[in-house]
């Protein structure tokens, strides 16, 4: 009898196991990135800026932080519903219950946890000053966007399953549409809202959009076109070898996203 290559078997194993992965892997890369270009640009559309360069890793670490925030509110709805679904099998009259409860304050607890995790990333970044660190997080746009995206997702996570159930029964088919555009209503505006209320909020360092004030050295050019960027501190949004982006205050008290090249740009001080 042949002798049998066990290092053979085991690289057979290996390229069985590669073949099967390989193809999650490149879905899971490509919903991060996707989610991340939604998140950045609609971030910086709010400013008049828009950004499209074709690959950014910040796509990728804005969209895993994207996921992590509403997976929170997925995984409770996903509970609700089964919860719920038991305690009707079993003919409870208050099958309801859970989620009514999950509807009403699984947002605000899933914002705790969210808010809890945020006041950590600042405590680390920030050191011992907890004045600081502390306020950002208790910024009422913050709170409020949070518990929006929670309640939203809430919502559209059980519209997904009841969606998913319907499909094959054609009796059902006018509820399925309903469904199926609740749920991209519900995506457009968990997007609008995670972009302008709560990414800015999160550090960029944990796949968030915050911006810090820097002052700029520019080129006499840039100054005369834009003096706010010389004379005061702006708000950097992204930084790379081909162009600088900031946010300047105009007198009338207004945002307005400026982007420089980056040969204008002579120095950036941090504030």
């Amino acid at each position: 009898m042949p002798a049998v290559d066990g290092r053979g078997s085991s690289w057979a194993r290996w390229l069985d196991q590669l073949k099967t992965w390989a193809p999650l892997a490149a879905t899971l890369f490509g919903v991060l990135y996707a989610a991340g270009f939604v998140v950045v640009n609609a971030f910086f559309a709010q400013y008049g800026i828009r950004d499209l360069d074709a690959v950014r890793v910040r796509y990728v670490s804005t969209g895993i932080m994207f996921l992590l925030v509403i997976s929170l509110p997925i995984y409770g709805s996903q509970v609700a519903l089964g919860t719920a679904q038991r305690m009707r099998a079993r003919k409870s009259a208050l099958w309801f219950a859970p989620l009514a409860f999950g509807l009403l304050a699984g947002p605000v607890l899933a914002s705790i946890v969210e808010l809890t995790i945020l006041a950590r990333a600042y405590q680390s970044e920030f050191s011992i000053d907890a004045d600081r660190y502390f306020r950002p997080v208790g910024e009422p746009r913050l709170v409020f966007g949070l518990i929006s995206v929670n309640l939203i997702v809430f919502v559209m996570s059980l519209a997904a399953r009841l969606a998913s159930r319907a499909v094959g029964h054609p009796r059902l088919l006018i509820m399925r549409n309903a469904l199926a555009t609740l749920i991209v209503l519900s995506a457009i505006g968990v997007v609008v809202v995670y972009s302008t209320s709560v990414y800015g909020y999160i550090p960029q360092w944990l796949g968030g959009g915050r911006l810090e004030y820097v002052r700029l050295v520019v080129t006499p050019v840039i100054a005369e076109a834009c003096p706010q960027c010389a004379s005061t501190p702006v708000l950097l949004v992204d930084e790379d070898s081909s162009r600088v982006v900031v946010v300047v205050r105009q007198p009338n008290g207004a945002l307005r996203g400026v982007v420089i090249r980056g040969g204008e740009v002579k120095a950036i001080v941090n504030e």
